[in-house]
């Protein structure tokens, strides 16, 4: 049987939702941190794609790359986390200036 699903937002399935997670009893962290805990992951893995490709093209492929890897990755995420909170309205914002409005079916 497939899970039921459930908006973040609504605690139901709007047609439109882009939130959409498996239902679940329990709740780790509550729907209004969504935006931080997004930004917590996204500057995460950008920050560890980036750091990575910006060490090894400093370095190439030197002994104790990945702790010199990991090492950088940290410090670029503790920049990237808040930068990501900051500039999140902004980015919204150019986006929804850019893209035109959401077309009813």
């Amino acid at each position: 049987m497939a899970p039921q699903l459930r908006c973040c937002t609504a605690g139901r399935f709007p047609a439109r939702c882009r939130h959409v997670f498996p239902r679940s009893s329990v709740h780790m962290i509550p729907v209004q941190y969504f935006r931080f805990v997004f930004s917590l992951f996204l500057s995460g893995m950008m920050s560890f794609l980036v750091s990575g490709v910006a060490t090894f093209k400093a370095l190439g492929a030197v002994d104790g790359f990945i702790g010199i890897w990991l090492t950088s990755w940290l410090l670029a995420w503790a920049v990237a986390f808040p930068a990501a909170i900051l500039s999140a309205p902004l980015a919204q914002r150019l986006a929804g200036l850019l893209c035109g409005p959401e077309k009813k079916l």
